[in-house]
């Protein structure tokens, strides 16, 4: 596996989703509302 580190990358509203919920943060976050999470 390869960790790439970049500023100011933009990703999709699903691969933050993903993000939280692998990390476990998505416990503590609204990640079914979609529209919440895509900052709308």
């Amino acid at each position: 596996m390869t960790i790439e580190y970049r500023t100011n990358a933009l990703v999709t509203t699903d691969e933050f989703i993903d993000l939280l919920l692998r990390s476990t943060l998505g416990e503590r976050r609204p990640v079914q509302d979609r529209e919440c999470m895509e900052g709308i």
